[in-house]
């Protein structure tokens, strides 16, 4: 029996490749786009800095079981989105509160104060929410141990 020899593919004539010079210009039909509509953003008070400045006024300590209930005067810089604030507490003790917050876009205040005894050592630790709005500092919180505390301060 014979062999059958595969069958050859006819061989084409050679095609001579344009240069780039010659080769024709191809573009692409765009059709014109709507210019993207984006809407404006909404300030946010922090960010606007409407909130800055420095708010002082009262601190008031609720009674506790061995503790008259007492007030008196703190003071804080709002810059931004932070709260700080420092001051001493009494006359000649070497005690001094340390106030450390955050301001949320939407004016809403958490606060940390803590108080220090010259050598360093934390006393207490006080946490604190709260609002700031049309110039007022409101918050309130307690002591770690249950103590409450309200805070209510204005813009200077």
């Amino acid at each position: 029996m014979a062999e059958a020899k595969p069958a050859e593919a006819p061989k084409l004539p050679a095609v001579k490749k344009p240069k780039p010079s010659e080769e024709p210009v191809r573009t692409a039909a765009v059709a014109p786009q709507n210019p993207m509509v984006m809407a404006a953003p909404v300030p946010s008070a922090v960010h606007s800095g409407s909130l800055d400045g420095i708010y002082s006024g009262q601190i008031c300590f609720a009674e506790g079981k061995k503790d008259v209930a007492r007030c008196f005067h703190g003071e804080g810089t709002a810059v931004g989105s932070k709260l700080t604030g420092k001051w001493p507490m009494g006359k000649d003790t070497g005690v001094v509160m340390n106030l450390a917050g955050h301001i949320g876009p939407s004016g809403e205040v958490e606060i940390e104060m803590h108080s220090k005894a010259a050598d360093g050592t934390v006393l207490n630790n006080i946490f604190l929410t709260g609002t700031i709005q049309d110039g007022l500092m409101t918050a309130k919180g307690a002591f770690q141990m249950g103590r409450k505390v309200t805070l209510d301060w204005h813009k200077n």
